[in-house]
């Protein structure tokens, strides 16, 4: 389910469309100045770095699978797709019998 996370950052390439044009009063050729690629390029970025490290967060708390001694608490996340699913449940179960 980690690997399921994280949101599509390429729609943010469409920043790069946006540009500045400053016609001068004598008639000269526009100026045109794409701001849109820098800001682009920064929140691809910034989209991909919180992707990656909301994966490595999800891949180290996850609780699936996980061991516990007795009396030890656990804090963690448990990855749920949707509500069509099955009910959660949990087994417990003494270590070494």
């Amino acid at each position: 389910a980690a690997d399921a996370s994280g949101q599509t950052v390429w729609p943010y390439a469409l920043w790069s469309l946006l540009v500045l044009t400053i016609q001068s009063d004598d008639g000269d050729d526009p100026l045109i100045i794409p701001i849109g690629i820098p800001i682009a390029a920064l929140n691809i970025g910034s989209g991909l770095s919180a992707n990656s490290r909301a994966r490595k967060d999800f891949r180290e708390e996850h609780l699936l699978g996980r061991t516990m001694a007795p009396g030890e608490t656990a804090y963690g996340l448990l990855f749920i797709r949707d509500a069509a699913y099955n009910p959660l449940t949990f087994e417990f179960a003494r270590s070494g019998s």
